[in-house]
């Protein structure tokens, strides 16, 4: 159950990452990574390849609106995947919290593959955000 006070953090990479569960965390270790734009409004493209079995997905996260960088990981984000996890199980959810918008999906609210509505990332971003974590850093 999400919390107010969550809602009012917003939802940050942090945020998102903590509540991923770890079987994702772990299946982005098989994730490799192609950072193959950055736009001037600090929208960074990646695409990622799954290892074992070479599917490629194309993935962005930019800062929100009236930022121009991505300063730390307590920063907010907008966040989105082409993947099939993201599209049924996130992308609705994240769009209703501002954090993603409804590219793939329908736009109806997650009936069965995430009835329980859990924040969480799939594991394309969550490789894609391990990496970024570097560049922050730097």
């Amino acid at each position: 159950m999400i919390k107010l006070i969550d809602i009012l953090k917003e939802l940050s990479y942090s945020f998102l990452y903590n509540r991923t569960p770890d079987p994702y965390k772990d299946r982005a270790r098989d994730v490799r990574i192609k950072l193959k734009t950055v736009t001037r409004k600090g929208q960074y493209h990646y695409q990622t390849t799954s290892v074992r079995n070479g599917h490629v997905h194309n993935q962005w996260i930019q800062p929100r609106p009236g930022k121009f960088k991505i300063r730390n990981l307590n920063d907010n984000v907008i966040l989105w995947c082409d993947c099939e996890n993201f599209t049924y199980e996130n992308e609705w959810l994240l769009w209703k919290y501002n954090t993603s918008r409804v590219v793939n999906s329908n736009g109806q609210p997650l009936r069965v593959r995430n009835p329980e509505k859990t924040l969480k990332l799939c594991k394309h971003l969550v490789a894609v955000l391990d990496n970024f974590k570097t560049r922050i850093r730097r």
